[in-house]
């Protein structure tokens, strides 16, 4: 039985033909709608206010990209992240917690780049 609470993606960093495509790859994979929220250009506003906002209408293309899970179960969050379209460029993934609800959306990625800088350091060792 399908899900029926409200899942969306924040994204960050794609421009909207790779974010949308990225929407309907989960849609599919899911089998049900999922809420895309674009995050671009609202580097200095809170994840809580660009959620409340309903994000931006904008989509830049940017190196540094963030996918951030809202509303998914463990086990569709993995099913996404296994199944993320090939063809799109991978992002650092994230889920919306207590604490970076609070973030600007700029300070998530600087704090998402270091931990995933940190995770190949140390993978490299």
């Amino acid at each position: 039985m399908p899900d029926t609470n409200p899942a969306a993606i924040m994204s960050y960093g794609y421009p909207e033909n790779q974010a949308c495509g990225i929407k309907i790859s989960f849609n599919g994979l899911l089998g049900r709608d999922i809420i895309l929220i674009s995050a671009s250009g609202m580097d200095d506003l809170t994840v809580s206010e660009i959620l409340d906002s309903a994000g931006s209408s904008a989509y830049h293309d940017v190196i540094d990209k963030i996918i951030m899970f809202i509303g998914f179960s463990d086990e569709e969050i993995s099913k996404c992240i296994e199944a993320f379209p090939g063809d799109i460029p991978r992002p650092i993934f994230c889920l919306l917690t207590e604490e970076n609800i609070a973030w600007t959306a700029g300070r998530l990625l600087e704090h998402l780049k270091k931990e995933r800088d940190l995770w190949k350091n140390g993978r490299e060792t």
